[in-house]
């Protein structure tokens, strides 16, 4: 039985309406919860990214999830995150760009699922993204640095990390 959660502003039942692959692969609860802020789809970021992504997938059933994404990580103000974030050092997520290089991370970790959750598997170049953003933002250093339950914070991106390792990817 699927979890019951409240629906996205927007009036989507993401659980319902998402593909096959996400509800056999995704099922702790925590991960379609736009409310819990560890869920990779939760918090402000990943929630306004998994609405907008839901919106834009309707629109754009075949486009490219990577300009989708280069296009949110725009709007959100840290396009220019992306020259420290390259490289997957995780002193960026607690230096002087932390909070946009945190973003960008929230970002992309969110579409990942969020691409996931919609069509049942992810686009290869969002992928890597994702697993770059899950490892830096489990360095010890990054987690002390950004949680008040770090070994809470710990927990969920293990999980985040394996389910990812488990979605099918696919090449455009």
């Amino acid at each position: 039985m699927s979890p019951l959660l409240p629906e996205h502003p927007i009036g989507h039942d993401y659980i319902n309406e998402g593909h096959a692959n996400a509800k056999k692969l995704l099922t702790n609860d925590f991960f379609w919860d736009p409310g819990d802020d560890y869920s990779p789809i939760g918090g402000d970021t990943g929630s306004d990214a998994l609405a907008e992504f839901w919106e834009w997938r309707g629109s754009n059933p075949t486009s490219s999830v990577m300009s989708f994404l280069e296009q949110l990580i725009e709007e959100f103000g840290v396009g220019t995150a992306l020259e420290f974030v390259a490289n997957g050092n995780p002193e960026v997520a607690i230096g002087e760009h932390h909070l946009k290089a945190n973003v960008f991370d929230e970002l992309v970790i969110a579409v990942a699922f969020a691409q996931f959750m919609k069509d049942g598997s992810v686009e290869k170049n969002v992928h890597r993204l994702a697993l770059r953003a899950v490892n830096r933002q489990s360095n010890a250093s990054v987690i002390q640095y950004r949680s008040a339950e770090p070994s809470e914070q710990e927990r969920h991106l293990v999980m985040i990390s394996q389910a990812l390792d488990q979605m099918d990817v696919y090449l455009l």
